[in-house]
């Protein structure tokens, strides 16, 4: 944030020159401050946003109408990108997406046949990490014949459910979402942990 007394044409362009060239994780704010006095009172701050990141009224539109599970799934899922992402190991596996008002986020693994899904269900408060394979009852096959191995790897039970059409191999987790923002870096924690060895569990058994 730039903090001025009063915005001038320089700096508008300069914060609007920086948003268009940077990184998506990164976004600039203009903000003039006034001094505002109400009869005795002291002398308060007054801020004014001037310029800000070219997506900020998108995302604050897209919010708009959601219901508190959506916008909880909404704030969930990009506090997830912006803490997951920052690490080199997991920003060098996985391609940044955007985040949506639902409760999974997708994670690509370089094969239109399946990918990496991460789960969170406000209703049964639980996480999960899985690969989900879509029309593929093979590739689910040659994976599940590896199954021992892959339990190893992954160091828990792993589920196996089949339906008519998708595949998908899930692990588990407690966690609940609604219990505020402080305890989700230990729900990252384990949902990123979970994805690398998903991960390499893919280029390990499907070669």
């Amino acid at each position: 944030m730039w903090i001025v007394r009063r915005a001038r044409d320089e700096h508008k362009q300069a914060v609007e020159w920086i948003n268009q060239h940077t990184d998506e994780n990164i976004g600039f704010f203009l903000i003039e401050i006034e001094l505002w006095k109400i009869n005795d009172s002291l002398p308060a701050p007054k801020f004014n946003v001037v310029e800000r990141p070219n997506d900020w009224s998108k995302i604050v539109k897209a919010s708009e109408g959601l219901s508190d599970t959506k916008k909880l799934q909404l704030d969930f899922w990009q506090a997830f990108r912006d803490y997951a992402f920052a690490k080199p190991e997991f920003s060098r596996a996985f391609s940044k997406r955007k985040a949506h008002p639902q409760h999974w986020y997708d994670l690509s693994v370089g094969s239109s046949a399946y990918h990496i899904a991460l789960t969170a269900n406000t209703q049964k408060k639980r996480l999960g990490v899985e690969i989900y394979i879509n029309d593929d009852k093979e590739r689910f096959e040659k994976f599940k014949v590896n199954k021992d191995s892959i339990e190893l790897d992954l160091g828990s039970s792993v589920e196996w459910r089949t339906a008519s059409k998708a595949c998908r191999i899930l692990v588990l987790q407690d966690g609940d979402i609604k219990k505020g923002e402080s305890a989700w870096p230990k729900q990252f924690d384990w949902l990123c942990e979970m994805a690398l060895k998903f991960r390499t569990i893919v280029k390990k058994y499907d070669t």
